[in-house]
């Protein structure tokens, strides 16, 4: 993995001296020679012919894919789709949130969340779920509360077919349950944030004439930072209400 990493992944920057005065003319030469890369660099075509043995990364796009005799043995960590390949880098991010995050819930989970939520907090409420999560024989998901999904259509090749007319019961019973308060429904929300004109923010267009330039900088990416950890502390708690997806490369 190491040596894949070393071999896909290319340093590109540029540097400049700092007299430590001048910090906004310094930090606005630096981002004019960063901008010009882009136009100046150097990069490798990479063919992906059918049968070729070469294969970028089926998520980024940019590097070479890992051999896959590095990450086979690997596979359930780092969740390989099938036909998929990856490279060192997107491999570790993979790696890294799992280990951060576990798996995303599903869409069940996140719609349900509420209604099971409410269910726990009723007087024998948590009895109840645990009782009707103990009929699936250690399968359940979060999807079996909806009654289209236990019939015995739905689940006849499922271990735990054979109770299809006891769990369909228990189902009733808790929705009978929950009548009055808070409805099942099917209903999530995919949220986007995203900073618009971020390189004018960081970059003074927007400050005021005179003011401390380096602070305001280093004040806007601590607020930026701190709202971050703020909505990832309250979407990924324990209760399943959510999980956060970085979409930068």
């Amino acid at each position: 993995m190491r040596s894949s990493f070393r071999i896909t992944s290319r340093f590109i920057g540029q540097a400049v001296e700092y007299d430590g005065v001048h910090y906004k003319e310094t930090y606005e030469e630096l981002e004019s020679l960063m901008g010009g890369v882009k136009n100046v660099r150097y990069f490798s075509q990479n063919k992906n012919a059918p049968g070729a043995e070469v294969k970028n990364c089926s998520l980024c796009g940019m590097r070479l894919a890992v051999e896959d005799a590095l990450i086979d043995k690997q596979k359930k960590n780092y969740q390989l789709k099938k036909g998929e390949h990856l490279c060192a880098l997107c491999a570790a991010k993979r790696q890294r949130q799992q280990v951060e995050n576990g798996s995303f819930p599903s869409i069940a989970t996140v719609s349900g969340y509420h209604w099971i939520s409410e269910l726990k907090g009723k007087a024998g409420g948590e009895k109840r779920w645990a009782e009707y999560c103990k009929l699936f024989d250690g399968y359940f998901s979060d999807e079996y509360i909806y009654p289209e999904n236990i019939t015995l259509q739905a689940i006849k090749k499922e271990p735990f077919s054979q109770k299809h007319k006891e769990i369909e019961r228990t189902n009733r019973e808790l929705k009978a349950v929950m009548k009055d308060t808070v409805p099942l429904r099917k209903y999530y929300a995919l949220v986007a944030f995203d900073g618009d004109s971020m390189g004018k923010w960081l970059s003074g267009t927007f400050f005021k004439e005179g003011t401390d330039f380096f602070k305001l900088q280093r004040n806007l990416s601590q607020a930026l930072g701190d709202y971050a950890r703020w909505v990832k502390g309250h979407l990924t708690r324990s209760d399943n209400r959510g999980r956060i997806s970085s979409r930068g490369s």
